[in-house]
């Protein structure tokens, strides 16, 4: 197709439309000594070339600066040769000093102009014996009429040949284009049906996809909406198991009060002890006492007995002394079965003391240890809880990004619909293409 239209653009001619710095080859050595007059140079002499030189047609005519004013046609100079006064007028010094009113506009033109140029201009100043051309505004040389006519047709002749050759390249290119664009029409066809094959695939896949992505998105919800739920229990337990460390640490506090407490009661109840076996010494020794006053009554009972009436008020003393010892003897002996109940009471309660004593320390000793668990737990359960709050996130990110796929879908799948749509155009085209291609190329061939 571009070979085509490079073709039918229009080529210029080299001779035509270069522009040289330097003057044409085609000017011959003739033409550049053709013969010239200045304006001063009598009429005689310009009549002489003409009488020299029978086909002379003009002779241009210069100035001082060798720039051409005009040009004598051998016409006007013949026409006065021939009239009866002429070769007189010639030679008369007034009139024939100068050949001013001979000299008459003359088509001259700058040597460096093309040729179609020189043509074109020579023609609109309707020349018919020749042209002066100059170099820099000086005369250079002179073309006749006839050079010009063989110039023109040897031009055109060269265009027709153009025009020719380029007609035969036109035909030849039109073939292979008409050949190329039917292949083309016969591809986009191809591709077109091929495109619309694939965007029905598309878009069914995209469908496919879509549905897919919005129950994916669904199931993404409800994973969100468990993740949060798990992660506000989360939260719950660890706040729970915060709740059960600080009771677990407390208990604790007061599991080591009370071993403390305990241990108090345990040295007062062995304080009470020692005070019992001092209470038992100093019964040992109202006993003794007891034994002896009684001993002591019963001598007295005695002598009093030996004395008669003067011992009766001694012996009256003497049995109440003894009722008195008989009396503490019993209050001695309750006082140590008492202090015997205290004493088995006192040892009971150490006893039950230190096994007290000892749950209370295994009491803290397990306290410490849930404790520890119980932040242990705490720390983990929180962990999760961030965790969960973290996956909450990404579902609420998986599911944008599930969303915007199912709006990327729906998208695709509009514009595989766009895409069938362009394929059926192109496949229109296509046949307008082909249909057009060949009313071209008829054109062409009949141009």
């Amino acid at each position: 197709m571009q070979a085509l239209l490079t073709l039918l653009e229009p080529r210029a001619d080299p001779a035509t439309t270069a522009e040289p710095s330097a003057p044409p080859d085609w000017i011959t050595r003739a033409e550049c000594s053709h013969p010239f007059v200045m304006e001063d140079t009598p009429l005689i002499e310009a009549a002489e070339h003409f009488r020299v030189e029978s086909d002379l047609r003009i002779l241009p005519v210069l100035d001082s600066q060798r720039r051409p004013v005009g040009a004598i046609y051998d016409s006007d100079v013949r026409r006065m040769l021939l009239s009866p006064f002429g070769h007189a007028l010639m030679r008369n010094p007034a009139y024939g000093s100068a050949p001013g009113s001979l000299v008459k506009p003359c088509p001259a033109a700058e040597a460096t102009l093309p040729l179609s140029g020189l043509i074109d201009l020579y023609r609109r100043a309707r020349g018919s014996d020749g042209m002066i051309l100059t170099l820099n505004g000086e005369f250079w040389a002179v073309v006749a009429n006839r050079r010009l006519l063989y110039l023109t047709a040897e031009q055109e002749l060269t265009r027709v040949r153009a025009r020719a050759e380029r007609g035969q390249r036109v035909e030849t290119a039109s073939c292979g284009f008409e050949r190329h664009v039917e292949i083309l029409a016969e591809e986009l066809v191809r591709l077109s049906a091929q495109m619309h094959d694939n965007a029905s695939a598309t878009a069914q896949r995209a469908g496919l996809l879509g549905e897919s992505a919005s129950s994916v998105a669904a199931a993404g919800a409800q994973s969100r909406a468990n993740l949060a739920e798990i992660e506000a229990d989360g939260q719950h337990l660890a706040r729970a198991l915060s709740d059960i460390a600080t009771n677990t640490r407390e208990a604790r506090e007061a599991a080591e009060a009370a071993t403390a407490l305990v241990a108090r009661v345990t040295e007062r109840a062995e304080d009470l002890t020692r005070s019992a076996q001092s209470i038992d010494t100093v019964i040992a020794m109202i006993g003794d006492i007891a034994r002896q006053v009684n001993l002591l009554s019963l001598n007295a009972t005695i002598e009093a007995a030996r004395a008669g009436d003067a011992g009766l008020g001694f012996r009256v003393v003497a049995n109440e002394i003894k009722q008195l010892s008989n009396q503490t003897s019993r209050a001695a002996s309750t006082i140590v079965t008492h202090v015997d109940s205290i004493r088995g009471s006192v040892a009971a309660v150490s006893s039950a003391n230190a096994d007290v004593e000892a749950a209370f320390e295994r009491i803290s000793r397990y306290s410490e240890k849930i404790e520890r668990s119980v932040v242990a737990e705490e720390h983990v359960t929180r962990r999760i809880a961030q965790n969960v709050g973290e996956a909450v996130d990404s579902a609420d990110a998986t599911q944008n990004d599930v969303e915007a796929l199912a709006a990327a879908t729906r998208e695709a799948s509009d514009a595989a619909a766009d895409i069938q749509a362009i394929a059926a155009q192109l496949n229109d085209g296509a046949g307008r293409l082909s249909r057009q291609a060949r009313d071209f190329l008829q054109t062409i061939r009949r141009i």
